[in-house]
């Protein structure tokens, strides 16, 4: 991925004209609906504004969903744009959204869960994903892909970016977690040391993407962990708290 103005850019081996996409660093400040801002003075409607006017877009064309750690696809049109683009305030419940309408900028925030964005270039369909582990038990990847083939889509035509997220590095689990991805799909993600369990939950989503038949070079993987990142410093719950963590954007969408 390209890092340009404080923004991670997918790098796919394709260029699509008016695509606007990539994943935020804390330099724009919190931009997850049910935190509060601690890092800066700004608010998250400010936030937002502020990326809106850093991708010269109308901040009211924004989309942001309610995160509850689903696998609810969200479809987005003229009908529902702007909920939730500054507050919890008429914002739908779901983990990701997905949209065949121009000028709608999808936007899903992460702090350790993992961000993914899709686009299917012939249709020019967009979408975006929040999956921590609970999405990933129900591979909310795979169900957003069967959304875009609903509406007209193809999966050899679609591009993914998996963006930052945690990795068996940072991410010690329970037996209770584990048990969901311990089998031929994912084992090999799962690493146990002195009795305890860690999981690779970046590399579990970018399988799940792979196995709903995303070629694997149209897949763009940040790689590095959130949590531990030495390029850079993002938001993490794992690392920051509980009670003190924010979250960075992933967002999309055709202008």
């Amino acid at each position: 991925m390209l890092f340009k103005e404080n923004i991670l850019i997918p790098q796919w081996k394709k260029e699509f004209n008016n695509l606007i996409c990539g994943f935020t660093t804390p330099f724009f400040g919190n931009m997850a609906l049910t935190r509060r801002s601690v890092s800066t003075k700004r608010t998250l409607k400010e936030n937002r504004v502020f990326l809106s006017e850093t991708l010269n877009i109308p901040s009211n064309t924004i989309f942001s969903p309610r995160q509850t750690h689903s696998d609810t696809v969200l479809y987005v049109n003229d009908n529902n744009v702007g909920r939730g683009a500054y507050s919890l305030d008429g914002a739908q419940d779901g983990d990701a959204c997905i949209t065949d309408k121009k000028n709608i900028l999808l936007l899903v925030s992460w702090a350790d869960c993992i961000p993914v964005l899709l686009f299917e270039e012939e249709k020019g369909i967009c979408a975006a994903i929040h999956s921590g582990w609970r999405g990933a038990k129900e591979n909310i990847a795979a169900k957003t892909i069967k959304k875009i083939i609903e509406i007209g889509g193809k999966e050899s035509n679609i591009y993914a970016a998996v963006g930052p997220g945690i990795r068996d590095c940072c991410y010690k689990v329970g037996i209770d977690v584990i048990k969901y991805f311990e089998n031929d799909n994912y084992s090999e993600f799962i690493r146990k040391n002195d009795g305890e369990y860690y999981l690779d939950l970046q590399s579990v989503v970018c399988r799940q993407i792979i196995l709903s038949g995303v070629k694997k070079e149209n897949i763009d993987n940040y790689g590095e962990c959130n949590s531990c990142s030495t390029k850079i410093e993002f938001f993490s719950c794992r690392k920051d708290g509980k009670e003190k963590f924010e979250g960075q954007a992933a967002f999309i969408g055709i202008y």
